[in-house]
């Protein structure tokens, strides 16, 4: 049976002010850390799970028009927000259409200026959903680095306790226990903050960056279906 002062709550509860302040700090940026993790990781879920529906649709549509109906309830699908994105420069484009057909205008306006504009959107599109992923992922980088510093400045407090129990003229293991032992707590759960936030920030930042290979592929997917629908059927 422990000693109640080796006890772990023991010396938590009758810590110095500054060793309770740090073990309350390191609490806390553990439940931010396991609540972003489950938090993004379902995030990524759902929208993995919409953009699979959306492709199926995209497959399969005829047209822009009937994708945009079709997918209008995957509101959690990146690629229907890029595409979104796509799309509405297409339809100013080809809302100058002076009376002619509204492909024949895309078409001569593709030949003379390329697709670059529709590229220009849809990277905006990619830029715009890469930022809401990856939001308080770099809070989660940064819970990594400081977490083992803000143990270790801990555990300096605790071995300072320890030295005080030293100088009061006793030179027990009662003396320096405590403050040994409280220096040794924190720093396992600075190193346990810093150990879980990296795993988690590895983890999302890994499922972030399929995510964007995606966006990308789906760009170049729909340049190529604008080159094989209007600009190649035009002629």
């Amino acid at each position: 049976m422990s000693h109640p002062q080796t006890n772990i709550f023991y010396l938590v509860l009758n810590a110095d002010f500054v060793v309770k302040m740090v073990v309350l700090v390191l609490i806390g940026l553990s439940v931010y850390s396991w609540a972003t993790f489950f938090k993004k990781k379902k995030e990524f879920k759902i929208m993995n799970m919409s953009n699979d529906k959306f492709n199926e649709v995209y497959g399969h549509a005829g047209n822009f028009n009937e994708i945009i109906k079709e997918t209008e309830k995957y509101e959690d699908s990146s690629l229907r927000f890029v595409f979104i994105k796509g799309h509405t420069e297409l339809i100013k484009i080809g809302q100058k259409t002076g009376g002619q057909n509204v492909k024949e205008v895309l078409s001569k306006y593709f030949e003379e200026h390329g697709t670059d504009i529709i590229e220009r959107a849809l990277d905006q599109g990619i830029s715009e959903m890469s930022r809401k992923l990856s939001r308080n992922l770099d809070f989660l980088a940064t819970i990594s680095s400081i977490s083992p510093y803000i143990g270790l400045f801990g555990t300096v407090w605790g071995i300072i306790n320890s030295f005080r129990g030293l100088s009061s003229g006793s030179s027990s293991l009662d003396a320096v226990a405590p403050g040994i032992a409280e220096a040794l707590f924190v720093t396992a759960l600075g190193l346990f903050v810093a150990i879980s936030a990296v795993f988690f920030l590895n983890y999302l930042s890994s499922r972030l960056n399929d995510l964007k290979e995606e966006l990308y592929d789906f760009e170049n997917d729909f340049l190529n279906m604008i080159s094989r629908s209007i600009i190649t059927k035009s002629h």
